[in-house]
C-alpha cells in the first residue's frame, strides 16, 4: 500500500534491485495512472442528503503520488548519472594502468593479467550502453531536468568507448611482448633443478 510503506527505505530496496529503464518507466507511470484516475472523480458527491466534498482528500492523492514520482525520478537520475560517470572513470582509468609500462616480472604477470580481465570484460561494459540511453528517454519522458554537461557526456559515450579500444590495441602489442618474456622466464624457472632432481 502505497500509503503505508516508507518511501526512503523502499527507494533503498528499490536501488538494491538494480531495475532497468523500463522497470522504472512502469512505476513511475503507476503514479500517473493514479492521478488520472483521482482527478476524474466528481469532486462533490452527494451522499444520501449531504454533499461530500473530496477535493482535499483527491489533492492529498495527488501529491501523494507526484511525491513518489519524484523520488523514483530522483533514483533513475542518480543511477543513469552513475552509469554514465563509470563509462568515462572504467576507460580512463584502465587506459593508463594498462599502458603503463611493466619494469619487473611481477608487473609484467599482472599487466597480462589485466590485459586479459580487460578484454573480456569489452562486451558486458557495451551491454550496458543502450540501458543509459533508455534511462535517459524515461527521464526525457517524464520532464525530468538533466544538465546540458551529462547529455553531453552520455552522447560521447561512443567516441569515449572507441578510444578505449584503440589504446587496449595499442596495449595488446606490448602486453604480447609482456607474455613472451613471461613464459620463458617461467621455462626458465621450471628447468632449473629442485631438491628432488638435485638429489
Amino acid at each position: 500500500d502505497m500509503w503505508e510503506v516508507d518511501k526512503d527505505k523502499f527507494i533503498e530496496r528499490y536501488e538494491q534491485r538494480e531495475p532497468n529503464a523500463i522497470q522504472f518507466d512502469a512505476n513511475i507511470g503507476r503514479y500517473t495512472e493514479v492521478i488520472n484516475n483521482v482527478q476524474i472523480q466528481e469532486t462533490i458527491t452527494p451522499v444520501h442528503f449531504i454533499l461530500v466534498n473530496s477535493a482535499d482528500l483527491k489533492k492529498a492523492i495527488t501529491e501523494h503520488c507526484l511525491e513518489w514520482q519524484s523520488k523514483l525520478c530522483d533514483l533513475l537520475y542518480k543511477l543513469t548519472v552513475n552509469k554514465i560517470q563509470h563509462v568515462y572513470d572504467y576507460t580512463r582509468t584502465n587506459a593508463i594502468r594498462i599502458m603503463t609500462k611493466p619494469t619487473n616480472l611481477r608487473e609484467m604477470q599482472e599487466s597480462v593479467e589485466l590485459f586479459d580481465r580487460l578484454r573480456q570484460e569489452v562486451s558486458s561494459e557495451e551491454e550496458e550502453f543502450p540501458s543509459i540511453s533508455e534511462r535517459i528517454g524515461v527521464l526525457d519522458k517524464y520532464r525530468v531536468f538533466v544538465p546540458p554537461q551529462v547529455l553531453e557526456l552520455e552522447k560521447h559515450i561512443p567516441e569515449e568507448w572507441e578510444k578505449y579500444l584503440v589504446t587496449l590495441d595499442e596495449a595488446e602489442k606490448m602486453i604480447g611482448y609482456a607474455k613472451v618474456i613471461v613464459n620463458k622466464m617461467k621455462e626458465s624457472m621450471e628447468q632449473l633443478p629442485t631438491a628432488d632432481t638435485a638429489a
